[in-house]
């Protein structure tokens, strides 16, 4: 499946925050559905301000998915990582828009000029663990019991890879 990609904008907030707020979409991110409005815009705000990169996966005229690269310090000692984030609609998963994005992501992390992107991940998620793993991210360390999904903790895994 091809995927092309562009800036997020006003304009694509419905249909972002629609993604999230499927319960199978948001299960292993730090979100709790019903994700509200007034939450994506804010987020969107957020993004721009700290000019951290949101970009829209779109396949075939609608977005399938988001890209997310937050810089940790744009002119400090780690200027050069950037951590990452990912969400791919229900009804794209599977059909190779996550390669996709991976591709995008680490192109647009190399233009960017970093040189470590890093990730954190629900250990359950292994269908992401998988796609990172194809990527050359690499596991660093666990956090015990950091995540909590329908009353029972979960690990979660930091990964990254140098560019």
């Amino acid at each position: 499946m091809k995927a092309s990609f562009r800036k997020v904008g006003k304009k694509d907030l419905e249909r972002l925050r629609e993604i999230v707020d499927d319960p199978e979409v948001s299960h292993y991110l730090c979100l709790i559905p019903p994700v509200k409005m007034k939450s994506t815009i804010e987020f969107y705000d957020l993004v721009r301000r700290q000019k951290d990169h949101w970009h829209a996966a779109v396949v075939d005229g609608k977005i399938a998915g988001s890209i997310w690269l937050h810089g940790m310090n744009s002119a400090g000692k780690q200027a050069h990582v950037t951590e990452f984030g990912i969400s791919i609609a229900k009804e794209y998963q599977g059909m190779g828009v996550g390669d996709a994005c991976m591709k995008y992501m680490i192109s647009l992390a190399r233009k960017l000029k970093y040189k470590r992107i890093y990730l954190t991940v629900v250990a359950g998620n292994k269908p992401a663990m998988k796609l990172y793993r194809k990527y050359s991210f690499r596991k660093e360390g666990t956090q015990k019991k950091a995540f909590k999904i329908n009353g029972r903790y979960q690990d979660t895994i930091m990964m990254a890879r140098l560019i």
